[in-house]
């Protein structure tokens, strides 16, 4: 996204002069570029504005990708989708150095969208190529790109009748120094075309108008010219059996011929185009066809005018559904690529009847489903681009076809800083924010022996944006975390993995932002023990953490869990079960101010939907309070959220009048909940997930999945004393949408220097308004608690006391700054009410 940094420094640089003003901040799963966002917006939940995508812009999603060589060794080369606006990019990567560059995104369609095929370097040293879509008439163009001075030039709009329309395949440049392409559809039959542009004086003309009828329909790839001057190609269908034809176009003459109609027995829909090999014979594949319908690879000599079935591909070895087009490497050896299931790069050595595959590529390793064209480099290597990887993007790999050896090199989209964040952020007492991700981190393929890319926990500096990453995840250490840490009372943040750890049940884990030391605490079992936790632990008023995991426990329904901090000390407290409610997949507890712990159950009661219970820490019975009713009161997954007229609120992404979700108020002690907000339709939000956030000015701020101006849900209000709901922000795509995350807030920065050396400590810090403050000596004390106006709120002077309370439940939600005066000097720190 443009000017990002400079957006966000006029943003900071605002709030610094308005010292009362405070910030929401915000994660989304998505969005961005495609790995989700950090985001603020006002203390209203407008005016939204990205600080950080996870994910950099460099492409995604390779397919029928070809790329092409400069004289410098350098390769170029476009992708489908990914950069500024989603709509693909050209790139150049350079083998020797490993380094890979975007060049041009295509954010303005009417430039282009979605390009399809390879480049070509013509003789005038300028790389020509084509988009799907895109254009004046969206049927896709026909461009040039100069690397000399990297400017990008649309040549010709494709629309439709005339011109024809969707090019799905790469140029190419004859012996005349002229352009020849196909698009997919258009011309006078709707068919395709075959067409020729002069790149000296930008002419473009139609040459051949397809015609399903006598011919063939939908060219999917590139042309040839053969060492007979004549054009070849395929199409995708046509023909007797309307299972597409190899053709003949004769520049000269402008005759056009079929020469060979595919049968589904000997191929079926070829995609890409044809070789002619170093024998003078043509070579190719079909992704369908053959005895088992899977592809197959082929000989035509164009001479005698015959065709021979040479490889019927089987799912194994071989693999399947061949994609695409061969190479004849200076070995003599042509080399191709299946996709099928996870696909292959095979080998094969002409004259004989079967493939030799060179390497299965593994998703997460070395990418998937390989869609496209290899390329011998002037190197020697063989390269070629694959779906998937670690971040689900693509990569460029490269093979040796001297010693067989494979290897990735270059991930598109790179997560390597984490992507997909669940959860929310925590402000830790040192400022700062912190979060997880659930994908990305350091790859497996820097270190095969541990499974990374399971997410990584990082900081960001709410003042200077600066993000950073602390941690990578791996199996050792848990994996794909999808919750909030919580900041525990000793200034360290603790937290929950749903996976990894000893038994790949997840884990709970300290980490200590002052020494950036990480600590597995437990691992769980995945048996009796509990398994799998889900979202955010809580500190309760005895010191110890509580949480629960969705699953395991002694009736398969989960448990509700207790983590001693001082003693290292995990012990279950309760077993789900159907009668009381199982499967509290939101997860996060909340304490009364009764001292008594609330959640939710996404499963069981009386009427298979879910629970409300209550559990009290100090009698340790968990009690089932409410009933959910799926069709009424909806299915509960998310998290309460105590406000200052100490109700609990929660949402329901289902249930209410028109069935897209509720919000509910629900007093501790009583059995009932009451519904506040029935979500009504796509614009004012639909389907409200996750927790609500009580911010300073009383009112609560929350997040849909769906609905809004762009379906991308929305950020919305409501007042608990007026029972008013107000939409504040559309989500959009590039904001990010608004599952598995909630907000927090912050307020702007105090003017006066934390001090936090003398041994006291605050816990838990945020918390819903109860602070204990643990004192360095028995001495006399003198605390006092400001709002984010300057206002005194608190007050006290203790002696003879080694802690104490604060008490702000009655004070709005928010940030505030507790001061401490001692003998020892002065100690300062922010308390942050939830």
């Amino acid at each position: 996204m443009k000017n990002i940094t400079l957006l966000l420094t006029c943003f900071f640089l605002m709030c610094g002069a308005a010292q009362s003003q405070s910030q929401f901040w915000g994660m989304s799963v998505y969005g961005g570029n495609g790995g989700g966002t950090i985001f603020i917006t006002d203390n209203q939940g407008q005016n939204p504005l990205i600080v950080h995508e996870f994910l950099e812009n460099l492409g995604s999603t390779p397919l029928y990708n070809q790329m092409c060589e400069a004289p410098n060794g350098t390769l170029y080369g476009m992708v489908n989708s990914g950069g500024e606006g989603h709509h693909g990019v050209i790139y150049k990567y350079d083998p020797t150095s490993n380094t890979y560059q975007n060049v041009y995104d295509f954010y303005n369609t009417l430039n282009g969208a979605q390009p399809w095929g390879g480049l070509i370097m013509a003789n005038n040293s300028k790389l020509y190529g084509m988009t799907m879509v895109g254009g004046i008439y969206n049927c896709g163009v026909l461009f040039e790109y100069n690397p000399a001075n990297a400017t990008y030039t649309k040549m010709v709009d494709f629309d439709d009748t005339i011109r024809g329309s969707n090019p799905a395949g790469t140029l190419l440049e004859a012996a005349n120094g002229k352009l020849y392409g196909m698009t997919k559809n258009g011309g006078a039959f709707g068919d395709g075309v075959i067409f020729e542009f002069d790149p000296d004086n930008g002419s473009f003309s139609i040459k051949h108008e397809f015609n399903h009828i006598t011919d063939g329909k939908s060219p999917m790839g590139s042309l040839i010219q053969a060492t007979n001057g004549k054009l070849y190609g395929m199409t995708y269908y046509g023909g007797a059996d309307s299972d597409g034809i190899i053709f003949e176009y004769d520049i000269a003459s402008d005759n056009f011929i079929v020469k060979h109609q595919f049968n589904g027995s000997n191929g079926r829909s070829p995609i890409g185009n044809l070789l002619q090999a170093t024998n003078g014979k043509f070579y190719g594949l079909t992704p369908g066809g053959g005895s088992d319908d899977i592809g197959v690879l082929f000989e035509f000599d164009a001479g005698s005018n015959s065709f021979s079935l040479l490889v019927d591909f089987d799912y194994y070895p071989e693999g399947s559904y061949p994609s695409n087009s061969l190479i004849q490497a200076t070995n003599g050896i042509l080399y191709g690529m299946t996709s099928g299931n996870d696909g292959t790069l095979f080998a094969y050595n002409i004259g004989d009847t079967a493939i030799d595959v060179k390497h299965y590529f593994e998703n997460h390793i070395s990418g998937c489903m390989p869609m496209g064209n290899l390329i011998q480099s002037q190197n020697g290597n063989i390269y070629g681009l694959a779906r998937g990887g670690p971040f689900s993007a693509g990569l460029i790999f490269e093979f040796n076809p001297t010693i067989d050896t494979f290897k990735t090199k270059i991930f598109l989209n790179s997560g390597i800083n984490g992507s997909k964040p669940m959860g929310g952020l925590t402000l830790a007492s040192n400022g700062k924010l912190y979060g997880m991700t659930n994908h990305g981190g350091k790859s497996t393929v820097d270190d095969p022996n541990e499974q990374y890319g399971c997410g990584v926990l990082f900081e960001l500096d709410p003042v200077s944006g600066v993000y950073t990453k602390k941690v990578d995840f791996k199996q050792t250490l848990g994996c794909e975390p999808d919750g909030t840490m919580i900041n525990g009372a000793n200034g360290n943040l603790y937290g929950t993995t749903r996976l990894g750890g000893a038994y790949n049940c997840g884990v709970i884990f300290e980490y200590d932002p002052g020494n950036e030391m990480y600590t597995i605490k437990h691992h769980f079992t995945g048996d009796t023990n509990g398994g799998y936790p889900h979202f955010r632990l809580v500190q309760a008023s005895n010191g110890n953490l509580y949480g629960v995991s969705c699953c395991n426990g002694l009736y398969e329904g989960g448990v509700l869990f207790e983590y001693d901090i001082t003693n290292h000390l995990y012990s279950v407290k309760f077993h789900f079960s159907s009668l009381s409610g199982e499967n509290p997949y939101g997860g996060g507890l909340v304490e009364a101010p009764n001292g008594k712990l609330y959640g939710l159950a996404s499963g069981g009661g009386a009427n298979y939907s879910g629970t409300l219970f209550e559990y009290d820490p100090l009698t340790t019975q968990c009690i089932k309070k409410v009933d959910f009713e799926e069709a009424i009161t909806g299915r509960p997954d998310g998290s309460l959220v105590l406000a200052q007229n100490g109700k609990l609120y929660g949402v329901n992404r289902t249930g209410g009048i028109y069935n897209q979700g509720i919000l509910f108020e629900y007093t501790p002690g009583s059995n009932i909940i009451s519904i506040k907000v029935d979500f009504l339709d796509s614009i004012s939000g639909e389907t409200p997930f996750n927790r609500l956030m009580e911010a300073s000015d009383g009112l609560l701020y929350g997040q849909t999945m769906g609905g809004g101006d762009f379906s991308g849900g929305v950020i919305f209000a409501y007042d608990p004393v007026s029972e008013l709901y107000t939409k504040q922000t559309d989500l959009d795509y590039s904001l990010g949408y608004g599952d598995f995350n909630h907000l927090i807030e912050v307020g702007s920065s105090f003017s006066i220097i934390e001090n936090q050396e003398n041994g006291v400590s605050v816990y838990p810090n945020p918390s819903d308004g109860i602070f204990m403050v643990s004192l360095p000596d028995n001495s006399s004390n003198s605390i006092e608690v400001i709002n984010i106006l300057g206002e005194l709120v608190f007050k006290r002077e203790t002696s003879g006391e080694l802690m104490t309370k604060i008490d702000l439940r009655n004070n709005t939600p928010g940030l505030y700054l507790m001061v401490l005066k001692n003998k020892s000097g002065t100690f300062c720190t922010k308390l942050m009410v939830e």
